[in-house]
């Protein structure tokens, strides 16, 4: 987490909250690692959406030009928008269609992420090579810590 956090969110000037910010550092994360934000997109739209909630902006801002036509314009109850949705989509289709918005706003913040990392003067394209090398640098503190622990308990106890 803490490298994703630095790397995915921090140098790519990205705010830790948000459900869109989550998502651009989510695509980032699997550019960087091959790992699927499929599953972390599932997970923030069973958690967070299909109960109406985004953080970071009104529901309606979040969800797609096509999901928008589909309900009033003037409803903006985040919980009221789903049930409706919801009911004309079905709920595995809803899923579907909010999981590939989570997917959609991921990528679209890809070019404003390279520019900043372009603006801190880092090469966007050594990220893997960077988060590699962060999580080698904790674990050795992480080891390095437990190590001193054990001496310290031997030696008291």
């Amino acid at each position: 987490m803490l490298v994703h956090d630095i790397l995915d969110h921090s140098l790519c000037g990205l705010p830790l909250s948000g459900h869109r910010n989550e998502a651009i550092a989510l695509v980032q994360l699997a550019g960087r690692t091959g790992s699927s934000p499929t599953p972390d997109f599932a997970r923030m739209v069973d958690e967070d959406l299909m109960h109406g909630r985004v953080n970071g902006e009104p529901l309606r801002e979040f969800l797609s030009e096509k999901l928008c036509a589909m309900v009033p314009a003037r409803e903006e109850d985040g919980c009221r928008l789903i049930a409706l949705l919801r009911q004309m989509l079905g709920l595995e289709m809803l899923r579907e269609q909010l999981a590939a918005r989570f997917h959609e706003l991921g990528e679209a913040g890809a070019p404003s992420v390279r520019q900043q990392w372009r603006k801190l003067g880092l090469d966007y394209r050594h990220r893997a090579a960077m988060g590699m090398a962060r999580q080698a640098i904790i674990e050795q503190a992480d080891r390095e810590r437990r190590k001193s622990s054990e001496e310290w308990a031997c030696e008291y106890f």
